[in-house]
C-alpha cells in the first residue's frame, strides 16, 4: 500500500514539475516575443514616414 501511494505521489510530483517547467518556458517565450514586438514597433515609430505609410495602409 505504501509503495503504491509513494509511486502515485512521485508520478503526481513529476507531472507537476513538468507542468511548471512548461509554464515557465511559455512565459519566457511570450515575454521574448512581446519585447521583440515592442522593438519592432519602436523602430517603425522612429521611422516616421514609414510608420505614416504603414499606419495609413492599415487604417484606410
Amino acid at each position: 500500500m505504501t509503495n503504491v501511494t509513494l509511486a502515485g505521489n512521485l508520478f503526481i510530483l513529476n507531472n507537476l514539475s513538468n507542468f511548471i517547467i512548461k509554464l515557465i518556458i511559455y512565459i519566457v517565450f511570450i515575454v521574448i516575443i512581446y519585447k521583440l514586438l515592442r522593438k519592432i514597433m519602436n523602430f517603425t515609430m522612429q521611422d516616421k514616414a514609414g510608420c505614416q505609410n504603414i499606419c495609413n495602409g492599415v487604417l484606410w
